[in-house]
């Protein structure tokens, strides 16, 4: 701990300030704590501030924790832990500098600031001691956007814009941001910033548990204040993280790794043997043709035994079989002896009731094991609220028990809970091949071309990807694209499988298809990358290499940058589509980093490549 004395060359009756660098000394970050008037936070790089001053605070039972506040002690502290953001690359040490500050308010609250700087970024969250029931009635800090910055955020300009955070990612001027969606202010993170000077910020949180989503409400003057719905708890309280990533390029930021670690490590007991946690792709009948009979779900069984799939996803409409849980449990027996996984559809009001400490939902999932099944997907929650954030922590605990994976939909972005709780092997939060189906879809090649520079950046996210039979105003090539650039180590496809195996014009892309991994050792955001523009991508699984190129506008791709081959020689397999529906595969040996492809793309196009080392 340290002295006052220590915090600040000014005298005592001065505002404090405390600051320190993250581990490569390259970000600064500064907490001001004024005699009067609000703490505040910025973040300066290179000694040049990239994210202005920002006011911190909360209110709790009618007392406001921030103005007026003093300096009591502040305590250094630092860290390491191996992290990986799961699907992005293998895990790697992360390092951290932090300080505690003890704060007393003009009424007498005691509160504590903790923050944490990284070399990505830097996260703060509230501790304040209590006992008994409380009610947290929001906060009042936030970020702040500097001059001439713009903003990627996930549009939806109606009723469901917060309840699934399945919006369109567009691009929006810092000055506008107040006033340009129709249904209100208020924005789901993750928010992703273009800074004036080429780098960028993404602003989220971490660790979110026992408290309700955080949502950012835009004021004038690129103010970004957190907008947490009021809730009841009771004992002492902490907040989640709140985290400003910061990155030089979008490399960076596709590999920041910030929130995962800014979450607790699983335990180890409930996690010892984790081997009964699968990762691949699955087959879902519900988009191309709606939950079938038992029949015609073991027939996806068997279509993903032919395409070498780990899972059969069995969605809405199963429980309206006679005798359902017995359907399931043949379903399940019969793709156990093809290695396939059945994963079961249950909507969240259906076990919602947390009565009898969630008896419900433990009944189900009791009835999910028993039947066989391999995982459950919970949908519906329409809400961030604190009733629905606990649920989330309990379902994942309770599947954990009896060694079942979780696919949530219909909810907030994520906040870093798959490290803590690994059977979260992907969740929606995000737009996808959903809304071509639908009326205010599709899904624009503008969107996808954002997606792995914004919602991706903050974990998994169940797209349900290769829309082959509604790609909107993309091509084939373009869908079958995202199997890379998209993270979500459960990879749930849309397509019918049948269109796959079946039909002659999807030949060319089987390979892939079948092949492409889910989870990934390494991931390059190459030169050309722009976000709703183009994405160039190479990701690694073990000595392969797979490059994805999405575009939105037309654009010609020239001189890739293949310098991640190393030495070695590779055969190039290479996916693009003469037609907009229709692929085209080509095979080029003897390739290394030298090659200079020239593909000419039309507006919401692609190309996928495989390289595959040469003996």
């Amino acid at each position: 701990m340290l002295p006052l004395a220590l915090l600040t060359s000014t005298a005592r009756a001065a505002d404090d300030t405390v600051s320190w660098q993250s581990p490569d000394g390259r970000l600064t970050a500064t907490l001001e704590i004024p005699r009067t008037g609000t703490p505040t936070w910025r973040l300066a790089a290179a000694g040049q501030v990239v994210l202005p001053t920002a006011p911190l605070g909360l209110r709790i039972d009618g007392i406001q924790y921030g103005p007026g506040s003093t300096l009591e002690a502040v305590t250094p502290s630092s860290g390491q832990d191996v992290v990986a953001q799961k699907g992005v690359a293998r895990p790697s040490p992360i390092t951290w500098n932090g300080r505690k500050l003890e704060l007393a308010g003009p009424e007498g609250q005691w509160w504590t600031l903790e923050a944490r700087l990284f070399d990505g970024g830097f996260a703060w969250r509230y501790i304040v001691a209590g006992e008994g029931e409380r009610q947290v009635e929001g906060e009042t800090g936030g970020f702040h956007l500097p001059e001439d910055s713009t903003v990627w955020l996930a549009e939806r300009p109606n009723d469901w814009k917060l309840k699934s955070y399945a919006g369109t990612f567009m691009r929006v001027d810092r000055e506008d941001l107040p006033d340009f969606s129709p249904v209100g202010p208020v924005q789901g993170p993750p928010l992703v910033a273009e800074l004036p000077n080429g780098s960028y910020a993404l602003f989220s949180e971490a660790a979110l548990s026992d408290y309700s989503g955080l949502r950012l409400r835009a004021e004038a003057d690129g103010l970004l204040l957190a907008d947490v719905q009021p809730f009841t708890t009771s004992g002492p309280i902490t907040s989640p993280w709140r985290v400003a990533l910061y990155a030089r390029d979008l490399d960076a930021l596709v590999n920041n790794r910030v929130i995962p670690a800014l979450n607790p490590a699983p335990d180890p007991e409930l996690f010892a043997d984790t081997d009964w946690i699968h990762y691949g792709k699955a087959v879902w009948r519900w988009w191309s043709s709606g939950t079938g009979t038992p029949e015609e779900e073991r027939a996806y069984l068997d279509y993903a035994a032919r395409l070498g799939f780990t899972y059969a996803l069995v969605d809405d409409g199963w429980k309206d079989w006679d005798e359902p849980w017995q359907r399931v449990a043949e379903l399940a027996d019969y793709g156990r002896k093809q290695d396939v996984r059945v994963l079961i559809w249950c909507a969240y009001a259906d076990v919602a009731d947390p009565a009898q400490d969630y008896r419900q939902l433990r009944d189900f999932l009791d009835r999910a094991a028993q039947a066989g099944s391999a995982g459950v997907k919970l949908d519906f929650f329409n809400a961030e609220t604190k009733d629905r954030i606990d649920f989330e922590h309990r379902a994942l605990e309770e599947a954990a028990r009896r060694q079942l994976v979780v696919i949530f939909h219909g909810l907030q972005k994520p906040s870093g809970e798959a490290r803590t709780y690994p059977n979260e092997v992907t969740r929606e939060g995000i737009r996808g091949a959903e809304l071509n189906h639908m009326a205010e879809g599709p899904v624009t090649a503008e969107h996808n071309t954002a997606l792995p520079f914004t919602r991706f950046v903050v974990g998994a996210g169940d797209y349900t990807p290769l829309a082959l039979s509604a790609p909107g105003e993309t091509t084939w090539s373009h869908q079958a694209a995202t199997l890379v650039a998209f993270t979500s180590p459960v990879q749930v496809l849309a397509e019918d499988p049948r269109l796959l195996l079946e039909d002659p014009r999807t030949a060319p892309a089987l390979p892939f298809i079948r092949e492409v991994p889910t989870l990934w050792d390494e991931t390059r955001v190459l030169p050309g990358s722009e976000i709703g523009e183009r994405v160039v991508m190479a990701r690694r699984d073990g000595a392969q290499w797979w490059l994805a190129i999405l575009n939105d506008g037309p654009t010609e791709i020239r001189d890739l940058d293949l310098s991640f081959l190393g030495s070695g020689t590779y055969t190039a397999q290479v996916l693009t589509s003469p037609e907009p529906h229709a692929f085209a595969h080509e095979t080029h040996k003897g390739v290394d980093q030298g090659w200079h492809p020239c593909f000419r793309l039309t507006s919401g196009d692609g190309v996928l490549i495989r390289f595959i080392p040469q003996p």
